[in-house]
């Protein structure tokens, strides 16, 4: 339904977002898997 689709995209944004954020703090770095901890 529509209301599905709306709460599905909230969620994709708020997931990308959150990445976002951890990538400005440098604890997710997508290229390089250097951190092996």
């Amino acid at each position: 339904t529509d209301c599905d689709r709306s709460i599905l995209r909230q969620y994709r944004e708020a997931v990308e977002r959150r990445l976002h954020c951890l990538q400005n703090q440098g604890l997710v770095v997508l290229n390089e898997p250097s951190s092996t901890s």
